[in-house]
């Protein structure tokens, strides 16, 4: 206890009561601001209680993914392209009752259809080493934008259950949820909120709408020397790959260190798997073994290093590039996929040519990645049915960065849902 001179501490005096658990909202100085404001702004802030437990009504969760495997798009379910979302359709939700076992009802802590809509969401949208991964058999959640590991998520309302239903690992209990606030609706409690970012001049309109923050733009210490060499666009992932490795080899053995960042943990495995054949020793940096991540990229600087990380956006460390490795032009990066969001691409752009170091940056992308397959499926028949050649002309890169516009949007709209909510919220709970 910290007792100010001249004043005997009054403890005795000391009121008897429930603790103040946090004090006024005077000041907040967010780190990585428009990751915390933007990209996870529509994830919940929960408080639950109770440490994990095996379910003591497994079956509902085992019974709802079998009846999931058995419907049919179209007839028994739908999907919602824009909440990305299934909902049954009445012959769905007929078919589901009919398929309930009587002694599961009493079991139930929400209405059936729900259940079997959560499965659906498992086997269409989550996958393993993208969503989550199984360590030490538990589904444990990986982040979108850092692809790290956060063992003390999970996901709300049955859907963490049907996740470990699905993947065939022991259920466990639903946490109960003591309290709930969103991350704008968080934020707006402080009196002044402020931030930084190197990548928030994309977001500054929404940074502004939203939370009344204007952005400053600091200049560059020292002018950027860095080389940005025009997308490579093919025709599958297979084409993509292979050229990948060409040009990882062609670079390291001039003696110029090479990063690759992937989007997911499977696809960091899956170029791992590809690069070992070739003999060359290369670093793996994700989710799995993040707790190497001082060594591996202190080490990635070094002259012909190779390394493969996910996600660099939550990766924002400095990687020091000797005299030798800028010689030889200096740490070279390549994208082997676009995020949906620009900003999250510059974070991995930004990892070279630090400091006004040489340095170049170059993608290599693909009709088969996530970004256009989700978002301008439309497009990507077009330029299937077009270019019969293994890689496809530069200008096809447009299609590519409108596919992430579309998904920036399609973000924004989700977020702005969910500020007017909340703004009702708040008019609600002073009214009563």
């Amino acid at each position: 206890m910290v007792q100010m001179a001249g004043r005997p501490a009054a403890i005795s005096e000391a009121k008897v009561g429930p603790e103040i658990l946090q004090r006024d909202h005077a000041f907040a100085i967010i780190d990585e601001a428009d990751s915390v404001l933007i990209d996870e702004a529509r994830s919940p802030l929960i408080i639950s209680t109770g440490p994990r437990r095996p379910c003591a009504t497994p079956e509902v969760y085992l019974c709802a993914d079998r009846i999931a495997k058995d419907l049919a798009i179209g007839s028994d379910y739908s999907e919602d392209q824009q909440s990305r979302r299934y909902e049954l359709t009445e012959r769905g939700i007929a078919l589901a009752l009919q398929t309930l076992p009587p002694e599961l009802v009493p079991q139930l802590r929400r209405l059936w259809p729900h259940y079997i809509e959560q499965s659906l969401h498992v086997l269409h949208r989550l996958r393993r080493d993208v969503d989550y991964a199984i360590i030490d058999r538990q589904i444990t959640i990986i982040d979108e934008f850092t692809g790290r590991l956060c063992p003390d998520r999970t996901w709300r309302d049955g859907l963490h259950q049907a996740v470990e239903a699905s993947a065939n690992v022991e259920i466990t209990e639903e946490n109960n949820s003591e309290a709930t606030i969103t991350r704008p609706a968080y934020f707006r409690l402080y009196d002044t909120v402020c931030g930084m970012t190197g990548t928030a001049r994309e977001a500054a309109g929404e940074l502004r709408r939203q939370y009344r923050m204007d952005t400053w733009i600091v200049p560059l210490h020292r002018p950027s020397c860095q080389l940005g060499l025009r997308d490579r666009i093919f025709r599958d992932r297979q084409s993509k790959i292979s050229a990948v490795i060409d040009e990882i080899l062609r670079r390291s053995a001039s003696g110029q260190p090479v990063l690759v960042g992937t989007r997911t943990l499977e696809n960091s495995e899956q170029l791992a798997a590809r690069l070992e054949p070739t003999g060359l020793k290369f670093r793996v940096l994700n989710a799995k073994n993040e707790a190497e991540e001082a060594r591996l990229i202190e080490l990635a600087g070094q002259p012909g290093a190779v390394t493969i990380a996910t996600n660099m956006a939550g990766r924002g460390a400095h990687i020091p590039v000797p005299e030798t490795a800028q010689r030889a032009g200096g740490l070279h990066v390549i994208g082997f996929e676009r995020h949906e969001a620009a900003r999250i691409d510059r974070q991995l752009v930004g990892r070279s040519a630090r400091q006004g170091q040489p340095g170049s940056v170059q993608f290599f992308l693909s009709l088969e990645d996530d970004l256009v397959v989700r978002h301008a499926p439309e497009a990507v028949k077009t330029l299937a049915a077009r270019y019969h050649r293994s890689e496809l002309p530069s200008r096809a890169a447009l299609r590519f960065r409108r596919a992430q516009r579309k998904a920036e949007e399609t973000e924004y709209r989700g977020r702005r849902a969910l500020a007017v909510y909340d703004e009702w919220l708040d008019e609600l709970k002073t009214a009563i």
